[in-house]
């Protein structure tokens, strides 16, 4: 059985909670009160930084699931992708030690796939510091197909003082926001736009 900690005021106002690095085995048991599990992608075959878990209180919410895997020696990045009203979500994962550039051409595969008015956010955890070099030319990339970042670029959102999370958009009415985690070194991301 795993037990995730969330803070129960933010759980219980949530339609979707979305997690990477759930450290699962096909084995492990998964329940959340008021909520069913969505999608889940587990561990190969250890616990470690693969996989993904996408819970949702609605069950009408989040069509079409896909899950996009990347391997190499050094790493892995994944992408889970759902629809849920006329918004595309992408939640994407990087390890730390996945080439950048590798994982800046998976990125830029997504977004050419991106049809004129379809509504995209991009969220995750994309282990490119935003501030830095690399996470500039990440900024960019995005810009150059519409999309905006969702947080102020000087936040952090790490115990380390870094900004290696993000939440891209070409929805003018998202918004985004870190919540304070006594759980993960990572800050959450918390991200509200209207549903229809």
């Amino acid at each position: 059985m795993c037990n995730f900690h969330v803070d129960l005021s933010l759980y219980l106002r949530s339609d979707i909670l979305a997690i990477v690095e759930p450290h699962l085995l096909p084995s492990d048991e998964v329940n959340l009160p008021h909520f069913s599990v969505l999608h889940r992608t587990n561990c190969r075959k250890t616990r470690n930084s693969e996989g993904a878990l996408v819970f949702n209180k609605h069950n009408s919410l989040g069509t079409q699931i896909s899950t996009q895997l990347y391997f190499t020696e050094q790493g892995h990045s994944l992408f889970v992708k759902w629809i849920v009203d006329d918004t595309h979500l992408v939640m994407i994962y990087k390890s730390p030690k996945f080439s950048t550039a590798t994982f800046m051409r998976h990125l830029r595969l997504e977004l050419e796939m991106i049809k004129g008015k379809e509504k995209y956010l991009f969220f995750g955890d994309f282990n490119i510091n935003l501030q830095g070099p690399e996470g500039k030319r990440l900024i960019e990339m995005f810009g150059q197909y519409g999309f905006t970042s969702k947080f102020i670029l000087t936040d952090i959102s790490t115990d380390g003082g870094t900004l290696i999370d993000g939440c891209f958009s070409n929805k003018e009415d998202v918004q985004a926001t870190f919540y304070e985690s006594y759980y993960s070194y990572h800050k959450p991301i918390c991200i509200f736009w209207p549903m229809q």
